[in-house]
C-alpha cells in the first residue's frame, strides 16, 4: 500500500541514506566498526581533546543526537547505509558532505512537497536542525564534551501495545539474490489463505538482511487471480519469482511494506483494511547488492488482525493513467489525466500514494472542488524511484472529494538519452514508452486511501444473480461476441459491471496489455459522463474488435471463469 506502500524502488543507495529511528531499533553503540582508514569514536577521543572554549554546536552536545534521531534506523552496523554515522571519528570524515546533503534536503530522504500539505512521520529536519548541523561542520566538527550529551527521546514503539501478531509470514525458504544484479527486484507468494472475511490493524515489516534489502511492499491479490499467482510461482526456479512494477498479476492492492526509516503501519481504533475471503499475500522485495554481497535473506511480514468488526474501513483506489504515451527524446513530457468521482458517496480521503518507474521526474495529484478551488493531494517535484512510499495525511486534515468534483493526476518524465537504463552494460536508446509493468515501461499511478463506513461483503450467491441467463443467451442465441455481451448483460445486477469487468480485465492483463489499456481508459472515462452509454459508443466502440481478439480466446477457454467466480458468473460459454 497502504503505509507505507506502493514503493517499487530501484534507486542505488546514496552516502546518506539517512531516516528516522523509533524505540524500537536497536541501541546505537557509542562505537561502531569502521571501514578501513577511519577513526572510532574511542580513537578520537585521544587526538580530539574536548574544547571549553567552544561556544558553538558540537558532536555531543547536539548533532549525536540529532543524528540518532534522523539518520541511525541506517546509518548504524548491520544497516543499510553504506558507513555508520554513530561515530565521531567517521562522522567528521564524512562532515561536508553531511552539510550539502541536509542544507539540499537531499537527506534524510523525503520526497513530498510540503507546500502541497504535511503529513504524519515526515522524515523531515527542521531550519533550526539543519543551521545547527552546519555550524558544527563550519566550526571544524568540534566534538565536545561527553558529559554534554543528552539521549534524545525517540518515538514510541507503536506496536508495544499489540502484542504477538496474529500473521507472521514470510517465504517458504531463503532467496539468494543474483550476483550480476545490482538490484534484484522479486515475488515471494506468502503460504497462507484468508478463509473468512479478515480486518488488518496493524502491520510491520521486518528486514532479514537490511544491508541488501532496499524496500518491501506487500500486494493484496484477490482470491479468483490464486491459480495465476501460482503458475507465475512455479514457472520459475527457487523462491519467488522475478517482478517490478508490481506481482504482475491483476490489479492488486497495496496492503503494508518497509523503506528505511519507516515505523509499524498502525491504524487508528475502529479502522482496518478488510481482506475478503480467500485473498492471498504477495511480498515483493528490492535486494540491492551495490554496498553489500548477496546472502540468504528471509525478510518477514507480521500482522495484527482487529478483534472486532471495525466501523471504518480504509479502502485503496487506484488512479491510473493507463493512456500514457512518451516520446523518445522528450525531456519533460508532461501526462495528465483528470479521475472523477462518479460514484454517490464522498471520498474521505486520508492518504496518497504515487507512483511512476524510473524515467519519472515530477509527480502531482490535485483535487478539483466543484467551486474550482484546487486543493493539493500529494506533490513530489524531484521523483526518485528509491524512495517512494505512502503518505498519510495528519489526522485532523482529511480530504473531502465529493461525487462530480474531481482529482487532476500529471506526471512529468525524462525520456533523454541521457537518462535512459543500463541493460547488459549498455545504455538503451530511447524509445516511446507507454503504460506497463516492465523495468522499461512507464506508469502514472496514485493510490488515494479512503475512510469508509463498513458495509458487509455481498455474498456471491446474491450478487450479479441476473447477469448469467442475460450472457448465456447473448452468446447462445443471438450470436453476441463476448465484449459485447460482457458490456450489455453487467449492468443487469447493480455493482456487476464493475465486478465482472474488473475481473475479465484483471484475467486477460499480461495477455493483452496493448489492447485491454485503451478500452478500460475509454471505459473510465465515460463513466463520469451524464450519458454513458453515448459516450462509449462514440468513443469505445472502435477499441472492441482488437480486445475482442486478443481476450476472447482466453475467455472461452475457461482460463478467466476462477477470477470471474467470485462475481457468480461463468464465460466460457460455448456459441
Amino acid at each position: 500500500m497502504l503505509f507505507p506502500t506502493r514503493a517499487t524502488a530501484v534507486a542505488s543507495l546514496v552516502l546518506l541514506a539517512g531516516c528516522g529511528a523509533t524505540a524500537s531499533d536497536p541501541a546505537s553503540p557509542d562505537t561502531a566498526a569502521a571501514s578501513d582508514g577511519s577513526i572510532t569514536q574511542d580513537a578520537a577521543a585521544e587526538v580530539a581533546t574536548p574544547d571549553a572554549s567552544v561556544t558553538g554546536p558540537t558532536w555531543h552536545g547536539a548533532v549525536r543526537g540529532l543524528l540518532e534521531v534522523h539518520c541511525n534506523s541506517c546509518h548504524v552496523a548491520g544497516g543499510v547505509a553504506p558507513f555508520v554515522l554513530n561515530d565521531y571519528g567517521i562522522a567528521t570524515q564524512y562532515s561536508a558532505l553531511i552539510k550539502v546533503d541536509v542544507t539540499s534536503r537531499k537527506m534524510p530522504p523525503w520526497m513530498p512537497s510540503a507546500d502541497c500539505r504535511r503529513y504524519q512521520d515526515e522524515r523531515l529536519l527542521t531550519e533550526a536542525e539543519i543551521a545547527t548541523i552546519a555550524a558544527w561542520v563550519d566550526a571544524g566538527a568540534p566534538m565536545g564534551n561527553p558529559a554534554e550529551y543528552v539521549a534524545p527521546k525517540l518515538k514510541p514503539d507503536p506496536l508495544a501495545a499489540l502484542g504477538k501478531a496474529d500473521v507472521s509470514l514470510a517465504a517458504t525458504e531463503a532467496y539468494t539474490p543474483s550476483a550480476t544484479l545490482k538490484d534484484d527486484y522479486r515475488c515471494f507468494p506468502l503460504d497462507h489463505t484468508f478463509t473468512q472475511e479478515t480486518w488488518i490493524r496493524a502491520s510491520t515489516v521486518t528486514p532479514d538482511k537490511r544491508p541488501i534489502v532496499h524496500h518491501v511492499i506487500v500486494f493484496l491479490v484477490d482470491a479468483a487471480l490464486s491459480t495465476q499467482l501460482d503458475a507465475k510461482d512455479a514457472a520459475e526456479a527457487g523462491p519467488g519469482y522475478t517482478c517490478f512494477g508490481g506481482p504482475g498479476v491483476g490489479s492488486p492492492q497495496t496492503l503494508g511494506g518497509w523503506v528505511p526509516g519507516s515505523i509499524p503501519n498502525v491504524l487508528p481504533d475502529g479502522t482496518a483494511q478488510r481482506i475478503p475471503p480467500g485473498a492471498r499475500l504477495v511480498m515483493q522485495i528490492h535486494y540491492n547488492t551495490m554496498n553489500s554481497k548477496p546472502e540468504a535473506d528471509q525478510t518477514r511480514a507480521e500482522f495484527w488482525f482487529a478483534k472486532s468488526q471495525p466501523t471504518t474501513l480504509l479502502n485503496i483506489r487506484p488512479l491510473a493513467h493507463l493512456g500514457l504515451k512518451i516520446p523518445a527524446g522528450e525531456t519533460q513530457s508532461l501526462q495528465s489525466k483528470t479521475f472523477k468521482n462518479s460514484t454517490q458517496s464522498d471520498w474521505l480521503i486520508v492518504g496518497a500514494t504515487p507512483h511512476m518507474h524510473k524515467l519519472g521526474s515530477v509527480i502531482k495529484a490535485t483535487a478539483v472542488h466543484a467551486d474550482g478551488k484546487e486543493e493539493c493531494l500529494v506533490h513530489v517535484p524531484k521523483w526518485d524511484f528509491g524512495w517512494q512510499q505512502s503518505y498519510r495525511f495528519l489526522a485532523d486534515q482529511p480530504m473531502t472529494v465529493k461525487p462530480g468534483e474531481s482529482i487532476r493526476l500529471e506526471c512529468t518524465y525524462d525520456n533523454s538519452p541521457a537518462n535512459q537504463s543500463w541493460v547488459e552494460g549498455k545504455q538503451v536508446s530511447p524509445k516511446e514508452v507507454t503504460w506497463g509493468e516492465g523495468t522499461l515501461d512507464e506508469m502514472c499511478l496514485n493510490y488515494i486511501a479512503i475512510a469508509a463506513p463498513y458495509t458487509p461483503l455481498a455474498l456471491p450467491t446474491e450478487q450479479c444473480k441476473d447477469v448469467q441467463p442475460c450472457y448465456d443467451a447473448c452468446r447462445k442465441s443471438t450470436g453476441g461476441t463476448m465484449t459485447s455481451c460482457v458490456l450489455q448483460c453487467a449492468p443487469k445486477s447493480k455493482g456487476c459491471s464493475e465486478c465482472v469487468l474488473g475481473s475479465m480485465v484483471q484475467c486477460v492483463m499480461g495477455s493483452c496489455d496493448t489492447v485491454t489499456y485503451p478500452l478500460v481508459t475509454c471505459l473510465s472515462d465515460c463513466q463520469g459522463e451524464a450519458n454513458v452509454q453515448a459516450c462509449f459508443a462514440s468513443k469505445c466502440l472502435t477499441l472492441l474488435a482488437p480486445f475482442e481478439a486478443c481476450a476472447a480466446p482466453i475467455v472461452d477457454a475457461g482460463q478467466c471463469d476462477s477470477a470471474t467466480a467470485g462475481c457468480n458468473v461463468k464465460l466460457s460459454v460455448t456459441k
